[in-house]
């Protein structure tokens, strides 16, 4: 039997229903013929500029309707595309580019890319045959590396077709699907959001502006508003829009949310159980990047309330997960080992990087075939009695931040060079229930020339222009000595516990004692003052949103993101709040309409 092709899968999707809705942004609204015409119009513009066959297209844009376009082009024309995301510092983007070899580029002002000057061109257009593959490289994504410079991870054509028909058939989504775009571009899992409701015929719901996202009231009523039927996303932002939701009688149209790149608390099952009842199926994936998107599912009920780690499922159809120790012989039920994934259906792994390759797929020691491989997770599990696989943890220093894999060693690298340093290292460590934080230890690299408060201040500042925000360690502590062990490595264990107390103030009014119980909600702890700062306490992007939504429901009054920004501690948010009349805070303005 012949093997399919994404473009197939994509192309059947974009003919069935020329007329339908296929990109919703606001009041704009891009049908399915006039994504079909623009991309096609794309592709032929790259084919003009000789774009070879695998050819890589780096793609700087951060209007997603665009970036849709581009993407579906580069796969007409039979190219690779590569995102970038215009937000990251110019030191990360420049060693993205620097790892691969980019043919061509297309950002946001190339009107190649606009879907309304499609509108005026002759009614035929030249759309040529070409041979795709099932085997052709089709994206590259990227992923920290331990060497400080992230790792470019090749895609594969059959192995996307394969998750994207897997996810439509398991759970019957079809033409009247809506899912919502909410995964940031610079990660693989956004296809997920694109390509599921696009080839069946389906809409891809995207909020109107930055705001949405950034208030979970506002998330949640764009949600129900745009009659959203799937939502992809990760535990902590799952975390938001259930507590934002005002009651069970929102969400009306969702079906399912799927779960992936964290941890699932029993206690946030509670409160969905509790405020929704059964009637959204909620799924639990597992997958790393290199064996393309999810390779295990769970589907979650309230049974699993009893249980004390939420599992990551079976294996997806096409896919074997195997526990072995560290022998390489397989784990009895029950058995800690290592996850190791058998698939047809990975990528083609590290971009010019043989070696890692050859560490990360290795031959499968059960079988006698030296084509049969098997990729090296570093997860820790097992499988239970019932045949499901339980999630234990890591082999080695990858960690998980709000869903993105994070290797620890790669900050280790960036905060090494700081000439204000001498040494440095990085933990990440709990602080509470659920609760993790990046701890940063190091020692001065010129004790006479800075005080210590602002040797810590030169280091972030330093990270700012080289990391995204989520690498950046909340806590960093100067220590006089690293601690090591006899025979001259780093004792992890021995480093201090990150220091949430300090020289803690408590609150001194109802105001202040309300914002601090508040932040402890948020947090997972409460040994903090209300002079020390939100952002080096372990809070983030996720948890400002939290921030917001609690305040509001408290004091009857929304800070705005910038609020937050401006007054990142209680002594400052408690004297906004009681200075500031309700109605005079920095209003959110209303989505504008797309030109």
């Amino acid at each position: 039997m012949k093997e399919r092709i994404f473009q197939q899968l994509v192309n059947e999707g974009l003919a069935r229903n020329p007329e339908a809705i296929a990109l919703e942004w606001g009041d704009t609204r891009i049908t399915y013929r006039q994504l079909d015409r623009q991309s096609t119009i794309a592709a032929q513009w790259l084919r003009r500029k000789r774009l070879p066959i695998e050819g890589q297209v780096g793609l700087l844009m951060k209007d997603r309707i665009k970036l849709v376009i581009a993407i579906i082009a580069v796969l007409k024309a039979r190219g690779v595309f590569v995102p970038l995301d215009p937000s990251l510092p110019e030191e990360r983007l420049r060693r993205m580019l620097e790892t691969v070899d980019l043919d061509l580029t297309i950002t946001d002002n190339d009107d190649i890319v606009d879907p309304v000057l499609s509108e005026g061109l002759e009614d035929t257009i030249d759309e040529p045959d070409i041979a795709y593959h099932p085997d052709d490289k089709i994206y590259i994504y990227f992923t920290s590396g331990t060497t400080g410079h992230p790792k470019a991870i090749v895609g594969k054509n059959k192995s996307l077709h394969h998750f994207i028909q897997w996810e439509q058939e398991t759970f019957a989504i079809d033409g009247g699907c809506r899912f919502s775009q909410l995964i940031h571009p610079g990660f693989d899992a956004f296809l997920r959001d694109v390509f599921v409701p696009l080839s069946c015929g389906g809409t891809v719901c995207i909020p109107t502006n930055e705001q949405v996202i950034q208030d979970p009231e506002a998330l949640a009523r764009w949600l129900d508003d745009s009659n959203v039927t799937a939502v992809h996303c990760v535990p902590s932002l799952f975390r938001i829009i259930m507590d934002s939701a005002p009651s069970g009688e929102i969400f009306k149209q969702l079906r399912f949310v799927f779960l992936s790149g964290e941890k699932i608390l029993p206690g946030d099952l509670i409160r969905w159980y509790g405020k929704f009842g059964e009637r959204v199926q909620l799924v639990n994936f597992y997958g790393p990047t290199e064996t393309t998107m999810i390779k295990t599912y769970h589907l979650l009920s309230p049974s699993d309330l009893e249980r004390e780690r939420i599992p990551i499922g079976i294996p997806m159809k096409g896919v074997r997960i195997l526990v072995l120790d560290q022998y390489l012989n397989a784990c009895q039920r029950m058995a800690v080992g290592e996850i190791y994934i058998r698939t047809p259906f990975a990528t083609h792994g590290y971009y010019k990087n043989p070696q890692l390759n050859d560490e990360r797929f290795i031959p499968n020691p059960l079988s006698q075939d030296p084509t049969d491989r098997l990729f090296k997770t570093g997860d820790l599990g097992r499988i239970l009695n019932d045949g499901t696989i339980e999630l234990l943890g890591r082999s080695d220093r990858q960690v998980k931040i709000r869903g993105i894999r994070v290797e620890l060693d790669e900050i280790e690298e960036a905060m090494r060079g700081c000439p204000a340093i001498k040494e440095a290292v990085v933990a990440y460590r709990e602080i509470g229930e659920g609760r993790w934080m990046l701890g940063g230890y190091i020692t001065n690299g010129n004790p006479d020339s800075a005080k210590n408060e602002d040797c810590v201040a030169i280091v972030k500042d330093y990270l700012r222009q080289r990391l995204p925000g989520y690498m950046i360690p909340a806590n960093i502590q100067l220590l006089d000595k690293i601690p090591t062990r006899p025979n001259g490595k780093i004792d992890y264990n021995a480093l201090p516990l990150i220091d949430m107390a300090g020289d803690a103030i408590p609150p001194q009014n109802p105001t202040e004692e309300k914002l601090h119980q508040i932040w402890s909600d948020i947090l997972g702890a409460s040994e903090f003052g209300i002079e020390h700062n939100f952002f080096n306490l372990g809070g983030n992007s996720l948890n400002v949103l939290s921030l917001i939504s609690m305040v509001h429901r408290e004091f009857n009054k929304k800070l705005t993101l910038k609020e937050i920004f401006r007054n990142d501690t209680i002594k400052k948010q408690a004297q906004l709040l009681l200075e500031t009349a309700a109605g005079s805070f920095e209003a959110i303005p209303p989505a504008e309409k797309r030109d």
